[in-house]
């Protein structure tokens, strides 16, 4: 039966030891991250998150752990610096679940938007370009079609002129064939060919002037582009998202609105987030306290036992040398009347030979 009941109370304490050391390292976890985030390193966050975790759990332990009073080690500083210890704890577990709770859709849901916006743009672009290349396109084929269609007239008319100017040369009066109506056609002809200049420098430079208003139509497109996706990427990165339910916590989302078509109560996520960060912190460091005071009161004797067993072997040590300083002294006075009683017996010696040496005289 005791055995049995050893064997349960050995299994309690682990139990007990295993749940504590869980919350502890969740509470230190907790603690770290939140210490990280504001001190952004690595070290100092691991520095002081083991010292204050270690002197909380340690604080719990030391004074049911010994009988020896000492007002500032047991009393003074494990009362003062315990609960805000605690209190450190707490604050680092609600900060870093609020961190968890409080929007935490929204760092992703901003860049979504930002990709968005991104993929919006360069469509943007991509089309403006696509029309500026069409429309390049069709001023140059139009072009190339009016200056075709003005060729192949002024050779049509060019070709009729000089035909009608060969065929003014047979007829032939006097000794001569230029005669006025061959000089008027020839100016005519003449006409032609500065009018077809004319009118494909007019083309060339209407093809030149369409293509400049083309290309400085798509440039200030593409620049209203730019300063509407600038001006619209500048708000999305400045915006909270605190409206957006994208970037509430899905889970609390979901259960202020059941609660609402319930209960007719409106709650923000970001309270009801914050109230559960509060439960767990309270909770945690509740169960790292009750757990650790309860597993105190088995270590509290075990070291109670060895306070008593060095007091023993410190009070044993000192009895022994008090009994060997006595045994000591005691020798000492014994050796010393041993001394005296000798030397009298000596003195008395020495009186009864000189006695006998004076009656010899005689």
């Amino acid at each position: 039966m005791t055995t049995n009941t050893n064997l349960l109370s050995r299994i309690r304490i682990f139990g007990y030891t295993a749940v504590g050391c869980l919350a502890a390292a969740i509470s230190f976890y907790f603690q770290f991250r939140a210490t990280e985030s504001i001190f952004n390193s690595f070290f100092v966050a691991a520095t002081l998150t083991t010292v204050f975790e270690g002197f909380k759990i340690g604080s719990i332990l030391w004074a049911a752990g010994t009988r020896s009073y000492h007002p500032i080690s047991n009393i003074v500083l494990p009362t003062l610096i315990r609960p805000t210890t605690v209190l450190l704890s707490a604050f680092a577990t609600l900060l870093l679940c609020s961190l968890g709770t409080n929007l935490p859709n929204a760092d992703h849901v901003r860049q979504t938007d930002l990709n968005n916006a991104q993929l919006r743009f360069n469509k943007s672009v991509n089309e403006a370009n696509e029309n500026h290349d069409r429309e390049i396109s069709q001023l140059t084929t139009v072009s190339n079609l009016l200056i075709s269609q003005s060729e192949d007239t002024y050779l049509k008319e060019l070709s009729r002129w000089d035909n009608q100017l060969i065929e003014e040369t047979d007829n032939v009066r006097g000794s001569t064939f230029i005669g006025e109506r061959y000089l008027s056609w020839d100016e005519r002809r003449d006409d032609v060919i500065s009018r077809h200049e004319n009118r494909h420098e007019a083309l060339a430079i209407q093809l030149q002037t369409s293509l400049s208003q083309a290309f400085s139509s798509t440039k200030n497109e593409i620049d209203q582009l730019n300063t509407a996706y600038g001006s619209l990427a500048g708000s999305i990165r400045a915006r909270t998202y605190s409206d957006d339910p994208r970037a509430q916590h899905q889970s609390l989302l979901a259960f202020v609105t059941s609660l609402h078509a319930v209960t007719n109560i409106d709650l923000e996520p970001v309270f009801v987030g914050w109230m559960v960060s509060i439960v767990i912190a309270v909770l945690l460091e509740s169960i790292i306290l009750i757990i650790f005071s309860h597993l105190s009161a088995y270590i509290g004797p075990i070291v109670l036992q060895y306070e008593d067993f060095q007091n023993d072997l410190r009070n044993t040590g000192v009895n022994a040398a008090r009994k060997a300083t006595k045994e000591s002294a005691d020798i000492s006075a014994k050796a010393a009347s041993s001394r005296h009683t000798m030397g009298k017996i000596y003195e008395d010696l020495d009186n009864f030979i000189n006695s006998l040496r004076g009656s010899r005289h005689e």
